[in-house]
Formats: C-alpha cells, sequence, structure tokens
C-alpha cells in the first residue's frame, strides 16, 4: 500500500481523497508527520543545496559562424577548465583549440613561475 499524502483539503493515497476516519492510526501518523514538516518550515532549516560554476566562450570562425563552449569549472576565474578544449565549426568544418599561453618570469631565487595566463583560440592544423 502506499503512502498517505496531506494535501490542503484532505488526505490522499495514490490521488484518491480518503475518507477520514477516527481513531485510524496510518491517517492520525500521516497528519502528525505533516504537522513536524510544517514547524519545520515556519522556524526555518538548512535546505541541501549544490552549485555549479561554469565557464562559457564564444568566438567567430574564419566563415563568421560563432562558436560557443560551455565547459565545467572550479571557480568563478578558472580559464584553465578551456585548456585542451577543442571546437569544430558547424559550417566550414574547421577545427579549433583552447590553450593557455603562459608567461614566465624568475623570482629573486632563481625559480620560474607563471606571471600571467591567457587564454587563447587556435586554429587546428
Amino acid at each position: 500500500m502506499s503512502e498517505i499524502i496531506v494535501g490542503l483539503d484532505g488526505l490522499y493515497r495514490d490521488g484518491i481523497k480518503l475518507k477520514l476516519e477516527f481513531g485510524n492510526d496510518e491517517q492520525i501518523a500521516a497528519i502528525r508527520k505533516h504537522e513536524r514538516k510544517i514547524e519545520q518550515f515556519k522556524e526555518g532549516f538548512g535546505p541541501n543545496y549544490n552549485y555549479t560554476v561554469k565557464g562559457h566562450s564564444y568566438f567567430s570562425c574564419i566563415c563568421g559562424n560563432v562558436l560557443r563552449s560551455e565547459v565545467d569549472a572550479d571557480h568563478e576565474d578558472d580559464i584553465l577548465c578551456f585548456e585542451g578544449e577543442e571546437k569544430e565549426c558547424g559550417s566550414c568544418k574547421r577545427k579549433y583549440e583552447y590553450i593557455i599561453e603562459r608567461d614566465y618570469r624568475v623570482n629573486s631565487s632563481g625559480k620560474r613561475y607563471v606571471s600571467n595566463e591567457d587564454l587563447v583560440v587556435k586554429l587546428k592544423k
């Protein structure tokens, strides 16, 4: 048997309105469960949540068609999420790839580090 659901105008099972029965333990339990949920919402509670960050890019192909990409990112300013991605124009079939161009510098102890990263799109050969 399926669970009893409390609606605005009565109790339901499988979409059918039930006749209220005095002393029916199953109906009483359903009403009490519903009352607990109402109290939870009145007091406020922390919902389960999830968020995602997407990287969006677009550029015009040599033929003029606009190519768009959407990839999952780790955080808001993450251009690395595009690295290695490829895009093919639906019109002319040219292929492009996303590349991260990095500028390097040397610190005072002689170690090399990345000073700047730029996202570029190149025509794939």
